[in-house]
C-alpha cells in the first residue's frame, strides 16, 4: 500500500510540473516573439549567459595555470639546489682526489729517494771492469774486490750481461714511477 501512495504522490507531482514547466516555456516563447525588443533582451540574456560560462570556464584555466606556474617555480627552484649539492659534492671529491694524488706524489719522491740511493749502492758495490793489461782473454773484475774470469770468446758471451749506470737507474725511475701509480690507483676506492 505504502509504494501505491508513493508512486501516486510522484506521477502527480512530475505532472503538476511537466504542466506548469510546459506553460511557462509556451510563456516565455509568447514574450519573446511578441516584440524585437522582446528578441533583443532574449539574445542578450542568452549571449550573457554564454559569456559567464565562457567567463567561468577562463577563470578555472586562469587558476590552474597559475597553479603550474607555481609548480614550475618550484620545480626549478628544486632543481638549482639539487645541482649546487651536485656542485659542491664534485668540488668536495675533487679535493679529496687532489690530497690522495698529491701524498701520491710525496711518498712516490720519498720511494724515488730511496730507491735511488739503493741504485748507487748497487752500482757501485757490482760494477765490472774488464782488466785491459790482460788483452783479449782474463779476469774481469768487480768493484767489491771479487774476479770473474772471462774471455772474450763467443763461447762466454752469453753468460755476460753488461747493463750501463743509465739504464739501472732509468728501471729505477718507472719502477718507483708505476708503484706509485698502482698505490695512488688502490686508494682511490678507500
Amino acid at each position: 500500500m505504502i509504494p501505491g501512495i508513493i508512486t501516486w504522490l510522484l506521477k502527480g507531482w512530475l505532472s503538476r510540473w511537466a504542466l506548469t514547466a510546459e506553460g511557462e516555456i509556451k510563456d516565455g516563447w509568447r514574450w519573446l516573439t511578441a516584440s524585437p525588443v522582446h528578441a533583443l533582451l532574449g539574445v542578450v540574456a542568452v549571449l550573457l549567459l554564454l559569456c559567464g560560462l565562457f567567463w567561468h570556464e577562463w577563470a578555472v584555466k586562469a587558476l590552474q595555470v597559475e597553479h603550474l606556474a607555481g609548480e614550475i617555480a618550484q620545480f626549478k627552484t628544486a632543481q638549482a639546489n639539487a645541482t649546487n649539492m651536485a656542485r659542491e659534492a664534485l668540488h668536495h671529491q675533487e679535493q679529496v682526489y687532489q690530497a690522495k694524488a698529491q701524498d701520491a706524489d710525496h711518498a712516490y719522491q720519498t720511494q724515488l729517494a730511496a730507491a735511488q740511493s739503493a741504485t748507487d749502492r748497487y752500482i757501485s758495490t757490482h760494477r765490472v771492469r774488464a782488466d785491459v793489461a790482460s788483452g783479449a782473454g782474463g779476469t774481469v773484475a768487480s768493484a767489491s774486490g771479487g774476479g770473474a774470469s772471462g774471455t772474450d770468446g763467443p763461447d762466454h758471451a752469453a753468460d755476460m750481461v753488461a747493463v750501463s749506470a743509465d739504464d739501472i737507474n732509468a728501471c729505477t725511475v718507472n719502477t718507483q714511477r708505476l708503484q706509485a701509480a698502482r698505490d695512488w690507483a688502490l686508494g682511490l676506492n678507500q
